[in-house]
């Protein structure tokens, strides 16, 4: 990975095409924000399986990484976004291991 002067980087994993196959396989040297809850869509997604992705990347992930948003959600509708962010607070409880 190149060297940027940044202390974290924010990625979309819905999105960046073979973005999550690079991170599962090499790791990275930054604090990430995994984009796995597509900000662009109304769609909502499964926290089990957003957790399942969370899993897959977290074993060669060290230190502190964080579940985000594809990317902002100031276009969707107001309850949709609202009902986006709870799909990151479930998926990362269902990652620890607590209830989604």
């Amino acid at each position: 990975m190149p060297e940027w002067p940044a202390d974290a980087l924010l990625v979309d994993l819905v999105y960046g095409a073979g973005l999550k196959e690079i991170i599962a396989r090499d790791g990275s040297p930054k604090t990430l924000g995994l984009g796995l809850v597509d900000g662009r869509n109304t769609r909502l997604e499964d926290p089990a399986a957003v957790a399942e992705d969370l899993e897959r990347l977290a074993r060669n992930l060290d230190g502190e990484h964080h579940l985000v948003t594809s990317c902002g959600l100031e276009l969707l509708p107001r309850d949709r976004a609202r009902a986006k962010l709870e799909r990151v607070a479930g998926a990362a409880r269902a990652f620890r291991g607590g209830s989604s």
